[in-house]
């Protein structure tokens, strides 16, 4: 790869990358998912970074629910989108049954649906 003017490791981070992000698709079935990553990785990591990684795996789409349910809160209670944004009062929405029920209709709906 040093004709592409990459450094001769390089291709290494992205045989990783793709491993990893490989090991992603084929763990959804918990019952074979640890054999599974370890032959993607080709026993390469340990016991204790697959337990790391099905945390995070798991951990972080709660993680994206609370910082959306936070973002629609700081969103009818102060009327910004940001909430280190500046002064929002101008265009303030508030706590209007409309907004309630598309939130609570698109909340249903994702969750339902996706």
């Amino acid at each position: 790869m040093a004709w592409l003017g990459l450094p001769v490791g390089f291709t290494d981070k992205f045989k990783q990358i793709a491993r990893f992000l490989l090991s992603f698709f084929y763990s959804s079935d918990n019952s074979l998912a640890f054999d599974r990553v370890q032959y993607i990785m080709y026993d390469e990591v340990s016991g204790a970074t697959l337990k790391f990684f099905f945390a995070v795996h798991f951990l972080l789409p709660w993680f994206i629910f609370v910082l959306v349910v936070f973002h629609l809160i700081m969103l009818h209670v102060t009327g910004r989108t940001s909430v280190l944004s500046g002064f929002g009062d101008y265009d303030k929405i508030g706590f209007f049954p409309y907004y309630w029920l598309k939130d609570s209709y698109n909340l249903v709906d994702f969750t339902c649906f996706s």
